[in-house]
């Protein structure tokens, strides 16, 4: 039991979900950073990142909590059914 736990939260399953969370997070924040740069409202790219880290990125910890919670709350419950079926 304890192998096959140490196998579902490998290293490299744990570095692929950690790089898709960054990716996930940090691409649309230059994104919308690259938006707002070709307005008129803001010249330089690197003048609106330091607004948008603070706006989009607030946004995004907040959208993505709940769809983390779900993704965990659906990993337990994987995690018990195939306990269940194992017996």
């Amino acid at each position: 039991m304890l192998k096959k736990f140490q196998e579902s939260f490998s290293i490299e399953k744990l570095w692929l979900k950690l790089l898709v969370a960054v990716v996930v997070i940090i691409v649309p924040i230059f994104a919308v950073a690259f938006l707002y740069s070709s307005s008129s409202t803001c010249p330089n790219i690197w003048d609106c990142l330091e607004l948008e880290l603070v706006v989009i990125s607030g946004g995004i910890i907040l959208f993505s909590l709940p769809i983390v919670a779900i993704l965990f709350i659906w990993e337990i419950f994987k995690k018990i059914g195939e306990k269940k079926r194992s017996r």
